[in-house]
């Protein structure tokens, strides 16, 4: 059953990356080095079947999500609030790659920990298994992939110091 409110969740977490079409990093989009290896190629699959997956969960969710606010909701408002500072720091302080992948406060990669987490509040808080599935499959395609990309633009930096 189509779910409005799911839909908004959908957009709210995923819809920012989109940014990256219209206000692209300083340094291009190539600098993020295409992953080339079969290891890159299986990150990519995962972290896509995960993002449709997390899509169709929340679309097709009915009204899981008319439930009673709960505390699972105020954290995921709240680590997308800090998803949506971090992108606002990316936008204001010059677009650079930099601000997209390195840690933040001890939080490796944070644009791409700070949305799967909220999507998982959204899993418990709506209490679905499928959402829940679906972030798990996100997570474990988007956080390497991200983490690896971090890793390969560190390297130049490394070997110049």
């Amino acid at each position: 059953m189509f779910s409005t409110a799911g839909l908004l969740i959908g957009v709210a977490v995923l819809g920012p990356s989109l940014l990256l079409l219209v206000a692209p990093p300083q340094e291009g989009l190539a600098a993020l080095g295409a992953g080339t290896t079969t290891t890159d190629r299986v990150l990519t699959v995962l972290e896509r079947l995960g993002q449709a997956g997390v899509l169709v969960a929340l679309v097709l969710s009915g009204d899981r999500y008319s439930a009673p606010l709960d505390g699972w909701f105020a954290v995921g408002a709240a680590l997308l609030a800090g998803y949506y500072a971090l992108w606002l720091r990316y936008l204001l302080r010059g677009r650079h790659l930099a601000l997209l992948f390195g840690p933040l406060a001890g939080v490796p990669v944070p644009l791409a920990v700070l949305p799967v987490l909220a999507l998982g509040c959204a899993a418990a808080w709506g209490r679905s298994v499928w959402l829940g599935t679906a972030v798990v499959v996100l997570a474990a395609g988007h956080w390497p992939t991200s983490w690896r990309t971090w890793r390969r633009l560190e390297q130049p930096t490394a070997a110049s110091a």
